[in-house]
């Protein structure tokens, strides 16, 4: 059998670190070929599809690494990364407790399992992790801002912003480090120092965030440059779409950007049982099949609280009742657009050709909400409500729309919402862009939604522009 040489496998990693992810690829697949056996081959083959955010794919591939060398530290970490990016903690803590009893002094998995006790609320523990990581390389940078980020979960902003400065002084390419240090200084009211970290970094969010700051700071004509420099570059960003609604209702300014520029006009309700004999036994079926699947309580970094939901997309899955129920939306999505469609905004005139569902389903215990949020990898979002608790008051278990969200600085005092109560069959159409919430009940039975995103067909997110200096 031919060996694979270094230099191949050096061009292989070359070709990831410069994006060039369709180019590695196409080598990993050649390689194979030769040496399907080649554990580093399907462990670089898993790191693409990490960074092309296909986790469960990547999962598959990487425990095929491990089965040929269950000792191969690396496709360790990057399994472990998988399982966290899907909410599946306990499994990615396994992970990088096998990498560091194998390697011992891997600051990076110390790193990796501070980082897993976070999003698990355990910064105690967190913390001992991730001093052992700077003990084993002080130059660990990833470390540094970990340590940050619980400072600032605890509301130490001056001690969360020391961390990301030596961060950053260590990467100076640290794009998640300078973006959580504008939101720090964004909560302390310091849009100035906010602005300077924006502009270094390259996050999805910023764009929105430098243009808030900008109005903040009084800058309109920087503004009115760089909103239609955006619009025109980055038309299909939600997160700019969002802020800019907010912005141009609060300062009372135009809305260049032509996604959405009214999404509490964009809104649409209609009732599914018309379209069922019986839909209470389509209804308990669906409910039981949903019950079936892998639910994560309130997963990090999603918007649920007292509640679980799931994290793949459950129309990859082909279930038999929710693919009925998946030709019930798309059908009303038809319906939504015909309703809607003299509107002059992109989100309406500009429909991609090719669509799809990403659908999750969301179980809100008592007590249980969502924050307020978008979805920015979205188009058109929705909802669908299968089980509402019979026991509420008022606007209890209730969604909220409003052009307000992620503590927007508020000059004027009125901020349009809309609110539509909860039932049982419901379907709730919305611009993604538009932010929206849940209304916390006090109820013992638990309030299941079916949620979902038109994305395009390709799983493309519509990504930030790099800012201009």
């Amino acid at each position: 059998m031919k060996e694979i040489s270094k230099e191949s496998i050096d061009q292989v990693v070359l070709f990831i670190n410069n994006g060039e992810l369709h180019k590695a690829k196409k080598k990993i697949n050649e390689y194979l070929k030769v040496s399907p056996k080649l554990d580093v081959l399907h462990n670089l083959y898993g790191a693409i599809l990490l960074k092309q955010e296909k986790f469960g794919k990547s999962i598959d591939v990487l425990k095929t690494a491990l089965s040929i060398n269950p000792k191969f530290v690396s496709a360790m970490q990057n399994l472990g990364i998988a399982y966290q990016k899907l909410g599946y903690y306990d499994e990615a803590l396994k992970c990088f407790e096998d990498a560091i009893n194998l390697e011992p002094r891997l600051s990076s998995a110390y790193n990796n399992k501070g980082s897993i006790l976070i999003r698990q609320r355990n910064d105690l523990d967190a913390i001992t992790y991730l001093k052992k990581a700077l003990e084993l390389d002080p130059n660990n940078a990833d470390a540094y801002f970990n340590i940050g980020v619980i400072h600032q979960s605890q509301k130490n902003y001056s001690e969360a912003i020391l961390f990301y400065k030596k961060a950053t002084r260590l990467e100076n390419n640290f794009v998640a480090a300078y973006f959580t240090m504008g939101e720090t200084y964004r909560l302390l009211n310091n849009y100035k120092e906010a602005l300077d970290c924006y502009i270094k970094s390259r996050h999805r969010k910023t764009n929105a965030r430098i243009l808030e700051c900008l109005l903040v700071l009084g800058m309109k004509d920087e503004y009115t440059k760089q909103i239609r420099k955006i619009s025109k570059k980055d038309p299909y960003n939600t997160w700019v779409a969002a802020v800019n609604s907010f912005l141009s209702q609060q300062f009372r300014i135009k809305n260049y950007h032509p996604f959405c520029p009214d999404p509490l006009n964009l809104l649409y309700q209609t009732n599914l049982i018309k379209y069922f004999a019986d839909f209470d036994e389509f209804s308990r079926e669906l409910y039981d099949e949903m019950l079936q699947q892998k639910f994560v309580w309130a997963p990090y970094g999603k918007t649920e609280v007292n509640g679980y939901s799931t994290i793949e997309n459950l129309s990859d899955l082909k279930l038999p009742k929710l693919s009925v129920l998946e030709k019930m939306i798309l059908k009303e999505i038809n319906l939504y657009r015909k309703h809607h469609k003299n509107k002059r905004c992109d989100l309406i005139r500009k429909w991609p050709k090719r669509y799809k569902l990403f659908i999750w389903c969301v179980r809100l215990q008592k007590e249980g909400y969502n924050e307020n949020h978008i979805h920015p990898s979205g188009w058109l979002s929705g909802v669908f409500y299968l089980k509402i608790p019979t026991k509420i008051k008022n606007k209890e278990g209730g969604l909220e729309c409003s052009l307000h969200g992620e503590n927007f600085k508020i000059v004027r005092n009125y901020v349009p919402t809309k609110f539509f109560p909860p039932k049982v069959g419901n379907l709730t159409l919305f611009p993604s862009s538009l932010y929206h919430k849940t209304i916390p009940f006090h109820s013992d039975e638990e309030r299941v939604a079916i949620a979902f995103d038109v994305i395009k067909h390709n799983n493309e997110v519509w990504k930030a522009e790099k800012f201009a200096d």
